[in-house]
């Protein structure tokens, strides 16, 4: 079955209900929606990314009061226009589809052919169905093959989970690809990989006799390296405490913060874990595990960290010894378990990486 994105601004919200419900019909087609799809506590930019990355067709609804306005439609039609790239030449992907006359948003999609839903919607539509390959009746189904089927020319469709990039940066966690291999045992929601990077020259500093890995200066050919459309979050680990530039002065010692040019990076110290691994008699990898899992919950729901220490993933942890007391918890404090059961697919999948080799 062919997975198809519909982008549109909510303004035409109507028209693209009509849209889902007309396409909906064949049962080659699964339409995705936002307002069926993304689950409950998501937030919505990493939901709509790698539905984006899995789908095998977008079909960007245009009018011409939602050309005008900007938004999170813009980002969706960006992204779309990368996985485009992906694409060989003449094969369709990206379908604007126009609800009346006005111009298309992006430069480099006036290259594209479009479909019109006016003035007869029934023509404009079987137009958008002979691009999504669907225009002849839905036929009875093969005989089956007796050789392979041929591989989908979208390699990234089958993909139904959410890629993790765990990167050393100091090449000090030999332990990494064994972590990323065993997080992706461990459950389905997210898919691990294990990457090293060099940390860049422009981030290292020294400050207090401390080594520090500066945010502002990561230069944007490490994000290239990184590429991170490939992967939905990347977890950049580091040996050096994490240090920023904020009112006009650098705040050093941080255990962990976003990266300051794509919110898809994350940057985390493992310095000192190993011991404070052993103050919690847990293993080093779960020690790992239960950082990154405090990460993803951060990114991928909307549940942020909290200043009281409750031994919980989600601590703020201004002193990095209470990292010791969530080591030895293993779990997620009350208020922040409450809120994670909005998502119970999500809610397992993080249970399964925060007991991951605790003994």
């Amino acid at each position: 079955m062919k997975q198809v994105f519909l982008s549109y601004a909510r303004l035409d919200g109507k028209k693209a209900r009509r849209l889902v419900r007309d396409l909906g019909t064949d049962g080659r087609l699964r339409i995705w929606f936002d307002r069926e799809e993304i689950l409950p506590g998501m937030r919505w930019r990493p939901a709509i990314r790698k539905a984006i990355r899995e789908s095998d067709y977008f079909i960007a609804l245009l009018s011409k009061e939602s050309v005008s306005s900007r938004g999170i439609r813009h980002v969706e039609l960006r992204e779309a226009m990368e996985v485009l790239d992906e694409f060989p030449d003449g094969q369709v992907f990206l379908i604007p589809a126009r609800l009346n006359e006005c111009p298309l948003p992006i430069d480099e999609m006036r290259t594209l052919a479009y479909a019109d839903l006016f003035p007869r919607w029934t023509e404009g539509l079987q137009s958008i169905r002979q691009s999504l390959g669907v225009a002849a009746k839905k036929s009875p189904p093969p005989l089956p093959a007796k050789k392979a089927a041929t591989p989908s020319a979208h390699p990234r469709a089958a993909v139904r989970h959410y890629k993790v990039a765990l990167v050393d940066l100091d090449g000090r966690l030999p332990e990494l690809g064994r972590v990323a291999r065993g997080l992706s045992r461990a459950q389905s929601f997210f898919g691990f990989t294990a990457a090293h990077r060099p940390t860049p020259r422009t981030a290292r500093k020294t400050i207090g006799g401390s080594a520090q890995f500066y945010l502002d200066g990561v230069p944007d050919s490490f994000y290239t390296a990184i590429a991170p459309m490939n992967v939905d979050f990347a977890v950049c680990l580091t040996g050096a405490h994490i240090a920023f530039r904020e009112k006009g002065r650098i705040v050093p010692n941080y255990l962990a913060s976003p990266s300051v040019k794509d919110e898809r990076v994350m940057f985390v110290t493992h310095a000192g874990l190993r011991e404070y691994a052993e103050q919690a008699d847990v293993r080093f990898e779960s020690a790992i595990a239960f950082e990154v899992t405090g990460q993803l919950v951060a990114y991928f729901l909307d549940i942020d960290y909290h200043d009281a220490t409750r031994g919980c993933p989600m601590d703020f942890c201004d002193d990095l010894d209470d990292l010791v007391q969530g080591l030895r918890a293993g779990r997620f404090c009350k208020s922040c378990a409450k809120r994670l059961r909005r998502n119970a697919e999500l809610q397992t999948a993080v249970e399964a990486l925060i007991a991951w080799k605790r003994r």
